[in-house]
């Protein structure tokens, strides 16, 4: 009788021993995935496949019947492995430059460093403020088109682009419309056409001059031309003559 109890006591002893073996060789083969994956988790340029990997780290750790350390650092490992994805795709397309520096103030955060998109944030916050100088003084169209060249090559969408880039193409529609009155011969104007232009000039051009937002040596011609154009119909008119 003695003798089967503790056959069966041994016979426990060995399955329990046996299972806590493999929980443990479990666990230690979990830890070693781990490692793997944090050797040269921030060299990646995969973060896609690092935040996948993760993610299938931390439901096989959650499996596990033994308690190991490293699965707590798993979930801070998946948080910047989602703040790298969104650090590449700063670089590899334009995204407003709100959200990059969302993607900064997160990496600040977690303590991971990303030079090339610190970069850019850089070069459009300084592009956002050139903009919003440039709308709100009168500068040479020069400065305008200059905005316009740097937002070209960046990897940003500036806010106040839209609003230079829309200056500028009323700016260009403008001297389009003027070129013709700034050639004109005075001298071969008839009466009807006079008073045409007279008209077109004031209500069209003038006006409409004082709503642009840069410097433009032609506005200043245009409105000389407006009056030489009212004098010429003064000299037209019998009792001026």
């Amino acid at each position: 009788m003695l003798s089967n109890c503790l056959y069966k006591c041994l016979a426990y002893i060995l399955v329990f021993g046996s299972i806590t073996l493999k929980y443990q060789s479990d666990a230690l083969y979990w830890i070693s995935r781990f490692n793997n994956i944090l050797k040269n988790i921030h060299e990646r340029e995969d973060q896609e496949n690092v935040f996948d990997e993760l993610i299938c780290l931390e439901k096989d750790g959650s499996l596990l019947k033994v308690q190991v350390d490293e699965l707590l650092l798993v979930d801070v490992e998946l948080k910047k492995a989602c703040c790298r994805v969104k650090a590449w795709k700063v670089l590899r397309s334009k995204m407003p430059l709100e959200s990059i520096q969302q993607v900064m103030d997160v990496a600040s955060e977690l303590q991971i460093g990303n030079e090339k998109v610190s970069d850019v944030l850089a070069r459009a916050v300084c592009l956002e403020e050139k903009a919003k100088h440039v709308l709100a003084c009168e500068v040479q169209m020069s400065e305008y088109e200059d905005v316009l060249r740097m937002s070209e090559d960046l990897c940003a969408l500036v806010p106040s682009v839209d609003g230079v880039k829309g200056a500028l193409l009323m700016a260009k529609s403008w001297l389009i419309k003027s070129k013709p009155y700034l050639v004109t011969d005075l001298s071969v104007m008839s009466d009807a056409n006079s008073l045409l232009k007279v008209d077109d000039l004031n209500k069209e051009l003038v006006l409409k001059s004082k709503l642009l937002k840069m410097c433009l040596e032609e506005r200043s011609l245009l409105e000389d031309v407006l009056r030489n154009y009212i004098n010429v119909l003064h000299c037209m008119m019998p009792s001026h003559c």
